[in-house]
């Protein structure tokens, strides 16, 4: 089993995934990669099927989240061929009886289990007090979400990240400001 800590600015499981599928394709014959992430397939899928068909020019992956390894990933494809790789959804988190019951492949489960093992070992690298924290602040990511449309449905603001607290109209949730709130005239509670 191979297991490290990814590095760059997000930590995120595609972004760990796509770095063991680069991993994957630079292995010797052809190659079939089972995923249980939709967002890895789907932009897998894409760039192969641009290499396959000569189409676009090239990418700058510069602007493109985790591009980095997006750029090593399309190295990789073209370097062995569009043609040697495949690319599958496997359903992840299967239980035993959904394989007794043949729902879903066992040798998939397998697969899964193990991929799931490894990210939890290589997680484990980084020690409690960083996997704590970055959860925490999930959390907190998502609570502030929750109150910013919450907000924008009843048409307040209940919340304000620390960042736009002292910068009238900076922040108002993902949507244009209003311009009630630009001109910061919000009733006093």
């Amino acid at each position: 089993m191979l297991y490290i800590p990814i590095g760059g600015y997000t930590g995120s499981s595609t972004r760990t995934e796509l770095a063991a599928r680069i991993i994957a394709i630079c292995a010797n014959g052809p190659v079939h990669i089972g995923t249980d992430s939709k967002a890895f397939m789907d932009k897998a899928h894409g760039i192969m099927h641009r290499i396959r068909h000569h189409r676009g020019g090239r990418i700058n992956y510069k602007v493109v989240y985790d591009g980095d390894l997006w750029e090593h990933f399309e190295k990789a494809v073209k370097t062995k061929g569009v043609h040697a790789i495949r690319i599958t959804k496997v359903q992840g988190h299967v239980t035993q009886e959904q394989v007794d019951s043949k729902q879903y492949r066992a040798v998939d489960k397998r697969g899964n289990d193990k991929a799931d093992e490894a990210a939890d070992v290589g997680s484990a690298l980084y020690g409690k007090d960083v996997i704590d924290t970055a959860r925490f602040l999930l959390w907190g990511r998502w609570f502030g979400d929750t109150l910013v449309d919450l907000g924008e449905a009843l048409g307040q603001r209940l919340w304000t990240p620390f960042w736009a607290r002292h910068v009238p109209g900076a922040y108002f949730g993902a949507k244009s400001v209003p311009a009630s709130a630009a001109q910061n005239n919000y009733p006093k509670r």
